[in-house]
């Protein structure tokens, strides 16, 4: 539009004037101090409608407190329901496996310990380990580890309800002396100490190649033959060469090819086998 139409800004002078006349200051409540000054008056006191806002904001605030819980709360579970959900994942995860239904219970038993079904593919079970070692476990055969470890795994319930007592000598005085004497690990001095008790026993490495060595070494030699062999030491030295060389004797096994192993999968072993001696192969197995 122009100049002089309707609506125009007024024109102004070189002094700020409009043609008009004077512009009227405006002042800047930053230059003002008294801007900022406190007045009282009827907007000081909180209205009714700021007061049920902040009602209902604590009310929220407080169901979401007493709404938030525990991590123990939220994924701890009964020990049985723990074991139970555990199997049927298990069940769901087991590859196709050409064994017996006892068979593959002490499977899902050693993938439960290990946390990982694809060791299922390597265990491996000698025709008759199952028979022998649970006929053994009810006659109350006495089962011998290499390890506390193993030992403290095996289920106090049916050791008793199949009369069967755990032993490990590893820490034995004697033992040690034995070691220092013949320049050879506890392991090994521990087997050999124990050569005249293993006959007939169940035997259980879960640790130490060293020891299934010096086992099947005493095997060879023929001055033991225990009722079955749960072989399952682990690691990247020895440890593959000693399950190995087991599977080569004729003698009942349970092992896991490979460096994997552990006291774990030994212990959880030696409990799958005092199941199947207390219940039999249509027990469940999770009835510790």
């Amino acid at each position: 539009m122009g100049a002089g139409e309707a609506g125009a800004s007024p024109a102004l002078s070189r002094n700020g004037d409009s043609a008009r006349g004077p512009i009227s200051p405006v002042t800047c409540p930053c230059k003002d101090p008294s801007a900022f000054e406190e007045r009282p008056g009827p907007t000081d006191a909180p209205s009714p409608f700021s007061l049920a806002v902040k009602a209902r904001v604590f009310v929220f605030l407080e169901v979401i407190v007493q709404q938030r819980v525990s991590l123990v709360e939220r994924y701890a579970l009964p020990p049985r329901e723990i074991e139970e959900r555990s199997f049927q994942i298990i069940e769901g995860l087991l590859p196709r496996l050409d064994c017996s239904r006892s068979e593959r219970q002490v499977i899902a038993r050693i993938v439960h310990a290990a946390g990982d079904a694809d060791v299922a593919k390597a265990v491996r079970l000698h025709p008759r380990a199952l028979e022998a070692a649970t006929a053994a476990l009810k006659g109350g055969a006495p089962i011998y580890t290499d390890v506390r470890m193993v030992a403290v795994g095996v289920s106090p319930v049916l050791l008793k309800h199949c009369g069967c007592e755990i032993h490990c000598v590893i820490a034995d005085p004697q033992v040690a002396a034995r070691a220092r004497a013949e320049g050879t690990t506890r392991a090994i001095a521990a087997m050999r100490h124990l050569a005249p008790k293993l006959t007939d026993a169940v035997v259980a490495i879960g640790n130490a190649p060293t020891a299934l060595l010096a086992l099947l070494d005493l095997v060879d030699a023929g001055v033991a033959r225990p009722a079955a062999i749960v072989g399952m030491p682990v690691g990247f030295v020895a440890a593959p060469e000693s399950k190995a060389e087991l599977m080569q004797r004729n003698i009942p096994y349970i092992t896991v090819e490979g460096p994997r192993g552990g006291s774990a999968m030994a212990a959880a072993t030696l409990n799958a086998l005092l199941l199947l001696a207390r219940d039999g192969p249509g027990g469940s197995p999770v009835s510790i």
